[in-house]
């Protein structure tokens, strides 16, 4: 039999924009709640934005691990739109996040502080951003106060940047005014999508259903070439090249 407790601490807080998150639940709301949550439920959404809804709602525990809905979700979207919404999801953010109000000083904590707290539950770069993110928009929207040092003019920005000299990485708090967090494209009718996520490179590829092997290695090849022709290649090449002299 399955431990809860360890299936819980395998999942990651969400990274799907908030507003996504939003539509979701309005979408219920104005249609019904099926049993299970699967691809048909979400359709006009990208591959890359439905895999990140499935891993957020497993972690608000609106879904089991089958995709099975759960009675927290039926009660989420019945208190959409009415006055005890805020109460309903605040419930829901205070159950699921219990490891990030674990001996956090909510009212008074940095943000560097509350950066380490995500850290431990497995996310970082820009999964770490966009966390962070939904985590403080799902608190502004349950109407939940926490410390100012979490938000500056704004949503709180996570940007981990390369040190060009020494290749360590750090981490930049930046604020800037409320921002949006946009959804992935539609994926037009006649193509489909490949998101990726490997060594610090994150995002998708759009193909035509009807390409081959054949085509894919020749994009594949022009790709390498466009690469190679980047400013920092080409120093890098010649270099080496000089080197080899």
């Amino acid at each position: 039999m399955k431990d809860p407790q360890k299936e819980q601490a395998r999942l990651v807080p969400p990274y799907v924009p908030f507003k996504t998150f939003l539509s979701f639940i309005d979408r219920l709301k104005n249609t019904a709640i099926p049993p299970h949550i699967d691809r048909t439920a979400i359709p006009t959404m990208s591959s890359q934005i439905q895999s990140q809804l499935y891993s957020g709602l497993r972690f608000l525990r609106l879904i089991d691990g089958k995709e099975i809905v759960t009675d927290k979700l039926r009660s989420l979207v019945k208190a959409y739109g009415t006055p005890e919404w805020k109460g309903t999801l605040s419930g829901v953010i205070g159950e699921s996040y219990d490891k990030v109000w674990q001996d956090l000083d909510t009212d008074n904590a940095t943000a560097g502080q509350l950066l380490e707290k995500f850290r431990v539950l497995g996310v970082e770069g820009q999964m770490l951003e966009k966390a962070v993110r939904f985590f403080l928009s799902a608190q502004d929207e349950a109407g939940m106060p926490y410390s100012p040092h979490f938000k500056t003019r704004g949503a709180m920005i996570v940007r981990q940047k390369a040190n060009r000299d020494s290749g360590a990485r750090k981490t930049n708090v930046a604020t800037s005014a409320k921002q949006t967090d946009e959804d992935e494209p539609q994926v037009p009718e006649g193509r489909f999508q490949i998101p990726f996520g490997i060594i610090d490179q994150e995002g998708y590829v759009m193909l035509s259903k009807s390409i081959t092997v054949e085509q894919w290695n020749r994009i594949a090849e022009y790709v390498k070439f466009v690469v190679g022709l980047r400013p920092h290649n080409v120093r890098a090449q010649m270099k080496t090249e000089k080197k080899n002299e």
